[in-house]
């Protein structure tokens, strides 16, 4: 090797040592040292001033600076001390030495020895130019090492090498004895010449002698020296002395060393020194090599092994067992920090530390994350740092993330994340475990294919009860709950160590009705232990939360409600970022008709939480919104949900059904039933839904169908214990009464609904929707005090329900109790009932049009306008009935025209009509309209009396009479208000006065039944009694004044009452009244 060569392999290996090696700089001043000791001062000379630019502002620039000042050279010694102290400004002893520099540079005679040099500066030294002085830097920065931490872990390492028998330096495995190292040598300037047995081959083995025991001592250290005097381990070894007459006389002489000659000897040339130096610092660093790569070895077994007792540890599944399994990990990951640098890339046989580490590193992050997510809180365990430190393809880093994801309640983000992940390691038994967690907490819908085929994989892998567990949970995605059940009770009786997560799920997942005997009573008592167990089975936050939701659970469906509010309360508290919880809260609070409480625990829940996307969320919410009366926000609700399932399907057919929106129900019922199990009960519900929907609107011969299908469901054995499907049976049944034209299977038919929701109520007796049908049906019936009766259990049930109070609003106005519907209205305003509901301010109008507070109705209408179209049915409803209360018939005719076109199927609306065109006296379009709607169930009766009023005027008396007569039979078996049965009451009388006049017995016996009915609250009434009582004698002309103004009073518009009242002033001769008369008649009378 040429010394061009030599010198490249010097600077090679002093860019490995300096720029990789931790704490090398007082390792290689201590070989400098130990050279100068010997005497090769121009060799340490250029091994510092080789070492410098490797590693700038270390110890070493201080040093070759004052080697250059003793050397003659005080301007590279200052340029070099200068550097130094910039990077090294508190070095006092430094602040001295360049003082010194300085003052040489001044005056050259002032340098003197360095006292930690004594050798004087020979000539090549003085004589070399420092041409690699002040050059910057190209080598790689010294690794951020903590040597104590690094020398102390790989001397663990080794000790535990050795106890194994593996001492890589046990004497097998060191060099062969060299000979014995010369007498230390004086510098150049002092040294003796060499004897004769000295020549180039003994400074040769003195060197490679001198070295090989430097690099023992340096591999010693490492493995053994303790950490605080890992410094003083590096300094130079001594030379071994030989004893007197220690070596055998058969010894070689070459072995001998002769005694130091006393003449005096020229030193060996610089280059043999340089070369001599090179072979030597070669081998130590070699040999040190060789230590560290065993090191390797032993530490890649080390990792290897400690890497498999975690995962052991782990696979028994408790919170224990799973922190001890994260605290072995974090131990390996401090051994795996000690493997210095220098071995980074090497590719030692049998060793695969790097790949290792990773395996370490990104398993500690998946552990880390799924103790988050399954034991503690989101971010407990820092696993997103974890994470971003971990190796981003390995399949633990993937699971860590799905994990990650999971404690963040991003369900579907998490279960993409895992399917990704199978589908990147298809064949790795890590990414299955991850995978099923996601399936099991998202609530997106999967095939069973996949499902059993992840079961397949999980039971394939070594025993663990969490894969056996999770095997049998997944159960829950391909066979519904009522099969779970079965497998965790099999579960559970399989492992006589009971397992908690199995107990847990059992508890959320079983039904009183599918219960073992005794089993409710066993599991909480069994779940009550676990929550008051000794220290050693310590809950994790998350288990003792789930255990108090699974305890409440439990409690709930036995009907302990304070109790069960109680755990629910105590699991948010412990683990406020779990689901679970809060829904089981508003489940509970919704059983009770506690709406305001359940919506509290809504608006609780963290905005992570509610932003999730979670399905089982979203159907609670949307539940809750439809029963508050809020369909418009449960549709918003469910309309999130990103993949939608059987459940969201259903619950969004009873938000459409709310809406009126017959069509979308239909559909969404349909779709829900093609997810579910055809002989599930949920299935039998849904399809009873999507029949009786397909019933309102079909032909003939597909309603025909469909009822036939629906009639065949009721009919089942089982039907009895499914409330919702008793539901669609009774909501089909009161349909086919409503528009039932023979009044006797119209009985039955509501009769037939009212039993099936009575039957509905039985089961579920918190169903609002239930208890509001059954008030509906009463009214129906026409039992008033049923009905009353009903419809105040509805109320008082579920005050916030809006829809359901509407139902009651409508009775009172049906009662003619407007002054009670305004108020029930008031009182659903302050359940949260929007005031921009339409149906709100509907009936509000239809209030005040009753209590002929015109004014009122007339400024709530504008208002309303601005939000409702003016070409909506609601709107031209309300137009007409305050057009018929000002009796402006045109407009009402205009008004209810409009809403007959927009819905011909509403007999209101033109029933409403025929009385605007009676009034009218456009007698042929009325009886045309009328005689179409006599057989309409509910206002057929109103049909009848129009008719019978348009026979009066007509002059068709007899007719009149026989028509006004069916009205009231009919009227009799409904609820209706007292004003329409004195309005019937009323036309007779006048039909009788017209065929007989007002001396007639029938007359005055008709008068007086519609007071009865009405008092004198109806103006019309009161114009009759007047103009009777005008027609007696003169006596009763008073009666017939004060009859007369009251009416008037009552309803100034109604203008038949002005020319009767001044037909009796003038009889009267009232004067007075006569002069002011006409000041008062209103302009639409004059």
């Amino acid at each position: 090797m040429n010394t061009s060569d030599q010198q490249a392999q010097i600077d090679s290996l002093l860019d490995l040592l300096l720029g990789q090696l931790p704490d090398s700089s007082p390792s290689l001043l201590s070989i400098v040292r130990d050279l100068e000791a010997h005497g090769y001062v121009d060799a340490a000379f250029s091994l510092l001033h080789r070492a410098v630019d490797v590693a700038p502002g270390s110890i070493l620039s201080r040093e070759y600076a004052m080697r250059c000042l003793h050397s003659g050279q005080p301007k590279s010694a200052h340029l070099q001390m200068a550097r130094y102290l910039a990077m090294n400004p508190g070095d006092e002893e430094a602040v001295r030495d360049l003082e010194r520099i300085r003052q040489a540079l001044r005056d050259p005679a002032a340098a003197q020895p360095h006292a930690r040099s004594q050798q004087a500066p020979t000539s090549a030294q003085a004589s070399e130019p420092l041409s690699r002085v002040g050059t910057h830097n190209i080598y790689r920065p010294a690794a951020a090492y903590d040597s104590s931490v690094v020398l102390s872990t790989i001397r663990a390492v080794m000790d535990d090498a050795i106890k194994g028998g593996t001492d890589p330096f046990r004497p097998a495995y060191r060099p062969p004895a060299l000979p014995q190292a010369p007498e230390p040598r004086q510098s150049a300037h002092l040294s003796q010449p060499l004897g004769e047995h000295q020549g180039d081959h003994d400074i040769d083995e003195t060197i490679q002698e001198v070295f090989s025991q430097r690099a023992l001592a340096l591999a010693e250290s490492l493995a053994q020296a303790p950490p605080a005097g890992a410094a003083a381990q590096l300094q130079p070894a001594p030379v071994p002395q030989p004893a007197p007459d220690s070596r055998p006389e058969s010894a070689p002489p070459k072995a001998r060393l002769a005694p130091a000659p006393s003449a005096p000897v020229p030193a060996p040339p610089a280059s043999k020194r340089k070369a001599l130096v090179a072979v030597g610092l070669t081998a130590t660093i070699v040999i040190a090599l060789a230590a560290l790569v065993v090191a390797n070895q032993l530490q890649d077994r080390r990792l290897e092994t400690a890497l498999a007792e975690a995962l052991a540890t782990q696979s028994r599944g408790s919170y224990a067992n799973n922190l001890d399994a994260l605290a072995m990990l974090a131990r390996a990951e401090e051994d795996a920090r000690i493997l210095p640098g220098i071995l980074e890339g090497l590719s030692v046989p049998g060793s695969n530390v790097d790949a290792r580490r990773h395996a370490v590193g990104a398993h500690q992050a998946e552990l880390a994350a799924y103790i988050e997510w399954r034991f503690e809180a989101p971010e407990s365990r820092q696993a997103g740092l974890r994470i971003d430190a971990s190796e981003p393809k390995h399949p633990s880093t993937g699971a860590a993330r799905v994990y990650a994801r999971l404690s963040s309640a991003a369900y579907d983000e998490a279960l993409l994340l895992a399917r990704d992940l199978k589908a990147t390691h298809p064949l790795d038994p890590r990414v299955d475990e991850p995978l099923a967690e996601a399936l099991l907490a998202s609530d997106e819908p999967v095939a069973s294919s996949e499902v059993e085929r992840l079961q397949e994989a999980l039971r394939r892998q070594p025993a663990s009860l969490r894969r056996e567990f999770l095997a049998v949970h997944l159960e829950q995605r391909k066979s519904g709950h009522d099969q779970l059940v079965v497998e965790l009770q099999a579960f559970i009786e399989k492992h006589e160590a009971p397992y908690l997560d199995a107990k847990i799920e059992l508890a959320s997942a079983l039904r009183p009705d599918r219960a073992l005997p005794g089993e409710l009573e066993l599991l909480k008592h069994w779940l009550d232990a676990v929550l008051v167990s000794g220290p050693r089975e310590e809950l994790a936050p998350a288990e003792r939360a789930r255990t108090l939701h699974a305890l409440g659970m439990l409690e709930m469906r036995a009907g302990a409600f304070d109790q069960a509010r109680q755990h629910f309360h105590v699991s948010i508290e412990i683990s406020p970022t779990r689901p679970a919880p809060y829904l089981a809260m508003i489940e509970l609070e919704t059983r009770q008709a506690r709406f305001v409480e359940a919506r509290a625990a809504l608006e609780a829940m963290p905005a992570k939480l509610q932003a999730a996307g979670v399905s089982s969320l979203a159907l609670r919410k949307a539940h809750l919104l439809l029963l508050t009366g809020r369909p418009l926000e449960a549709l918003s609700a469910l309309q999130d949900i990103a993949h939608p399932t059987a459940q969201s399907q259903r619950q969004l057919g009873l938000v459409h059904l709310e809406l009126g929106q017959h069509d979308a129900a239909r559909r969404a019922f349909e779709a829900a039933s093609e997810k579910l199990a055809s002989d599930s009960p949920a299935n039998a519900s849904a399809r009873a839904f999507a029949l009786y929907l397909t019933s309102i609107d079909a032909a003939p011969k597909e309603k025909s169908a469909a009822l036939s299908a629906l009639g065949t469901l009721c009919a089942q054995d089982d039907a009895s214990d499914n409330a919702q499907l008793l539901r669609a049976c009774a909501l089909s049944a009161m349909h086919e009464a409503e528009f039932t034209t023979a009044r006797s299977r119209r009985q039955r038919s509501l009769h037939s609904a009212k039993q099936y929701a009575l039957a509905a109520l039985e089961q579920d007796s918190s169903d609002s929707l239930l208890r509001y049908d059954l008030c509906v049906i009463e009214r129906a019936l026409g039992d008033r005090a049923q009905a009353e009766s009903a419809c105040n259990l509805a109320l008082d049930g579920n005050p916030s329900y809006t829809s359901g109070g509407l139902h009651i609003v409508d009775y009172r106005l049906q009662e003619g109790r407007y002054a009670e519907a305004l108020g029930l209205i008031a009182r659903l305003i302050e359940h949260d009932a929007s005031e921009d509901d339409p149906r709100l301010s509907a009936a509000s109008a239809r209030s005040l049009i009753g209590l002929r507070r015109l004014d009122d109705a007339t400024a709530h209408l504008e208002r309303w306008s601005e939000r409702e179209s003016p070409q909506s049915f609601a709107m031209a409803m309300l137009q007409g009935h305050l057009a018929m209360a000002r009796h402006e018939y045109e407009r009402a005719a205009q008004a209810f025209t409009q809403a007959h076109e927009l819905d011909a199927k509403d007999a209101e609306a033109g029933v409403m009509l025929g009385a605007a065109l009676v009034r009218l006296e456009r007698n042929d379009e009325a009886d045309e309209l009328l005689r179409t709607l006599l057989a309409a169930p509910r206002w057929g009766a109103h049909a009848w009396l129009a008719l019978g009023e348009l026979r009066r005027r007509q002059g068709r008396l007899p007719d009149a009479t026989t028509n006004l007569t069916r009205a009231r039979e009919r009227l009799d078996s409904q609820i209706v208000a007292p004003q329409v049965l004195a309005h019937v009451e009323l036309e007779l009388a006048l039909v009788w006065q017209a065929r007989f006049n007002w001396d007639h017995p029938r007359v005055a016996q008709h008068l007086e039944a519609s007071r009865e009915q009405a008092g004198n609250s109806y103006a019309e009434l009161l114009v009759a009694e007047g103009r009777y009582h005008f027609g007696k004698k003169r006596r009763y002309r008073s009666s017939a004044r004060q009859a007369l103004e009251q009416a008037i009073a009552l309803d100034p518009l109604l203008c038949e009452a002005w020319p009767v009242l001044r037909e009796v002033y003038e009889a009267q001769r009232a004067t007075s009244a006569l002069a002011g008369l006409d000041a008062k008649i209103p302009p639409s009378c004059r």
